[in-house]
């Protein structure tokens, strides 16, 4: 996506949010509720300037919405799309697959497929997280089997950005988007990156690593 198309949508989808909000009507209450400058916001609405990552998350947080809801060309309204029926919440589909074995290139501005609704309660004891933080992605490829089985839609908590203990991460490494298993191996003072199909032989992280969430959970589905 062009950078001048992605300006527009961050700021036409901000506007949307703004007009809908009760609270965050104006520039200095989204401002001070985010914590990004008012000058920053302004010019944003305003589609006068791009703006980092780190920015539109706090945006998206301070409205409630995932931050691929600032960036999604789909038609409906963002604000409407972050709201579920009582005793459910709502997640985005994104369209961003990730590889588990193959070469599967990142997406730099992936957008939403749709919104997928699950009960409020289970997703409360399986994810014990901010629920504005999680992306689902589609997962693709054996090297994770018997955890998480080609086909799979996973749970990805994108407010994590860095190693946080041993587990499942989204990892961007050697130009693949991937789903592994990051393990410190402390003596050394290195990463190890593990598949848990014993087919794949581990590997070691090098600076190109970059860590783009933590897969809290898995659907995994079987074809009959």
């Amino acid at each position: 996506m062009k950078s001048g198309k992605l300006i527009n949508l961050l700021a036409s989808n901000l506007t949307r949010l703004m007009e809908n909000s009760q609270n965050l009507r104006t520039v200095d209450q989204v401002a001070k509720r985010s914590g990004v400058g008012r000058g920053t916001v302004d010019r944003v609405k305003k589609a006068e300037v791009s703006t980092t990552i780190d920015k539109i998350e706090a945006l998206a947080e301070a409205f409630g919405v995932s931050p691929a809801a600032l960036l999604s060309t789909y038609s409906e309204d963002a604000a409407q799309l972050s709201r579920a029926k009582p005793g459910y919440v709502r997640f985005p589909l994104v369209d961003a697959p990730h590889g588990m074995g193959g070469h599967i290139a990142p997406v730099d501005y992936p957008e939403i497929l749709r919104y997928v609704e699950v009960n409020e309660d289970w997703a409360r004891r399986t994810l014990h997280v901010n629920f504005t933080h999680i992306n689902i992605v589609p997962a693709i490829g054996d090297s994770m089997a018997g955890t998480i089985e080609d086909g799979s839609v996973v749970f990805v908590d994108t407010s994590i950005r860095h190693f946080a203990g041993d587990g499942l991460y989204a990892i961007l490494w050697q130009g693949r988007q991937q789903i592994k298993r990051l393990q410190a191996r402390h003596e050394e003072n290195r990463i190890k990156i593990i598949s848990d199909n014993k087919l794949y032989e581990p590997d070691w992280a090098t600076e190109d690593l970059v860590i783009s969430g933590r897969v809290i959970a898995a659907w995994n589905f079987r074809r009959f």
